[in-house]
C-alpha cells in the first residue's frame, strides 16, 4: 500500500522536500566566513552600492571625481589603503565636459602616479550615458562578466573591479517615474541590485530633501538597499567639503572627512588652444587646523549643550523602546529644549520669535553634523547614549 504523507507519496520526491527543510544537527555546522573585499580599505566593498547625497552645490561631483581618478591609479582615498585598480565608468547625466577636465585638473594636481587624460576622456566619464534601465544595458553587463570568467588565467594579474558611478539619480531615472513613488523607485532599486550582482560596485550621486537634516530625496528603500550611504555638505562661503558616512550595514558609521577646495590651471596639451582654464578639485585634509576650527563650538551650540544635559534630570523621555535601542535611553524632546532655550536667550540680538526659532534650529543642526548630539523624531540626546546603534541615531 503506498504511503501518503502531506500529500506526497513516499518516495524520491518527498526525500528531496523532506531534506530541504530539514535542519541540520548544530554539532554537524561549520561556520566559513569570507572577509569583505574593498575597493578602499574599510570604506567602500567591492560589488556594493554606495550612496553619496547633499544639497546642490555641495561638490558631489567633486568628490566622485576624486575618488574615481583615486581608484584608476591605485592611490590611497582619505588614508585608505587601495590594493587594486579599478575600471571606473563614469556617468555623467549633466556637464560631462566639465567633469573631464576636472578629472584631468584632479589627476594633473593630485596623484602622484600620472596617467595620460586622454584615458578618462574615452573611458572614465561618459556623456551622454547609456540608459541603465535598458535591458541591453543588462546585457552587455552579462557579456563583461562572461568574459572575465571564460577567460581567466590563474597565472594573470586579477582583473579590475568595475566600478559604475551615477550622477545624478534624479536625471538617471527621469523616464521612470516619481523619486517619491513606492514602485518608481523599487525598480531603482531592483536596477542597482542587478548591476551589483553581475559584479560592479555601483555608486549613486542624489540629492538630500528641502529640510537636509532628513537625509535622502524620495522614497526610503533606496537607502534601506544601500550598503553604505554618506553625507556630503558645503557652506556657500567657505572652500570646506565634509563628508560623513551616515550609514553602514557591516559596521559601525559616523567617520567625517574633511577636503578642501583648491584650483588648478590647465592648457590644451595639443597647442590648439592657448587659453589657461582655471578648474577647481578637492584635496583631502587630515589633522590640520581647518579641522579643529571646524569643530569649535559656537555660543548658541554651547548654550544647547547645557539646556540639553539639564532637562536630562529633570524632564527626560525614555526612547529606548521608542526607537528599538538595546536599553534605555534618555532624550529630550525638541519643543521643551526649544523652550528653555529661548528663556536661556539664545539668541540676544534676535529681533523676532522666527529669528529666535532659527539660532535654535541652526545650534542644534551644528551639533548634529559635530556629531554631539543625536535627533530623531522630534528627541534629541548627547551621542555618547547612542553609541551602541548608531543607525538609530540618524535623523528622519
Amino acid at each position: 500500500m503506498t504511503n501518503h504523507i502531506i500529500g506526497y507519496e513516499y518516495d524520491t520526491e518527498f526525500e528531496e522536500i523532506w531534506e530541504a527543510f530539514n535542519p541540520v544537527e548544530f554539532h554537524n555546522w561549520r561556520l566559513h566566513i569570507e572577509p569583505p573585499q574593498f575597493l578602499v580599505d574599510g570604506l567602500i566593498e567591492r560589488s556594493s552600492i554606495i550612496l553619496f547625497y547633499g544639497p546642490p552645490k555641495s561638490m558631489k561631483s567633486f568628490l566622485m571625481v576624486d575618488l574615481m581618478v583615486s581608484l584608476v591609479k591605485c592611490e590611497n582615498w582619505l588614508g585608505r589603503k587601495i590594493s587594486i585598480p579599478a575600471d571606473v565608468r563614469y556617468c555623467a547625466f549633466e556637464d560631462a565636459d566639465q567633469l573631464k577636465m576636472r578629472t584631468v585638473c584632479a589627476n594633473q594636481y593630485k596623484l602622484t602616479k600620472k596617467v595620460k587624460s586622454s584615458y578618462f576622456n574615452s573611458c572614465g566619464v561618459a556623456g551622454p550615458p547609456p540608459n541603465i534601465f535598458e535591458p541591453l544595458f543588462f546585457k552587455a553587463l552579462e557579456y563583461e562578466k562572461y568574459q572575465d570568467e571564460e577567460y581567466s588565467d590563474p597565472d594573470d594579474p586579477p582583473r579590475p573591479p568595475r566600478v559604475l558611478i551615477i550622477d545624478t539619480l534624479a536625471l538617471a531615472m527621469s523616464g521612470v517615474g516619481d523619486e517619491n513613488s513606492s514602485a518608481a523607485m523599487g525598480k531603482v532599486v531592483d536596477t542597482l541590485r542587478r548591476i551589483r550582482d553581475l559584479g560592479t560596485t555601483v555608486i549613486v550621486v542624489h540629492h538630500s530633501g528641502k529640510d537636509v537634516s532628513k537625509g535622502l530625496r524620495g522614497h526610503n528603500s533606496l537607502e534601506a538597499a544601500a550598503d553604505s550611504v554618506f553625507s556630503v555638505k558645503k557652506k556657500p562661503t567657505s572652500d570646506l567639503v565634509k563628508m560623513k558616512r551616515e550609514l553602514h550595514r557591516n559596521g559601525p558609521a559616523g567617520e567625517v572627512f574633511l577636503f578642501e577646495r583648491k584650483t588648478g590651471v590647465l592648457k590644451d596639451e595639443t597647442g590648439k588652444d592657448e587659453k589657461e582654464y582655471l578648474v577647481s578639485y578637492l584635496d583631502y585634509i587630515e589633522n590640520s587646523s581647518e579641522t579643529e576650527k571646524e569643530n569649535t563650538l559656537t555660543k548658541p551650540q554651547i548654550l544647547v549643550l547645557n539646556s540639553l544635559q539639564r532637562l536630562l534630570k529633570t524632564d527626560p523621555t525614555n526612547v529606548g523602546a521608542m526607537f528599538g535601542l538595546s536599553e534605555d535611553h534618555l532624550a529630550v524632546s525638541y519643543p521643551l529644549l526649544a523652550e528653555d532655550c529661548k528663556h536661556q536667550n539664545i539668541s540676544p540680538n534676535g529681533k523676532s520669535k522666527a529669528s529666535v526659532t532659527k539660532a535654535i534650529k541652526r545650534a542644534v543642526e551644528g551639533l548634529v553634523d559635530s556629531s554631539l548630539v543625536a535627533e530623531k523624531d522630534g528627541f534629541i540626546w548627547p551621542t555618547p547614549l547612542g553609541q551602541t546603534d548608531p543607525d538609530n541615531a540618524k535623523n528622519s
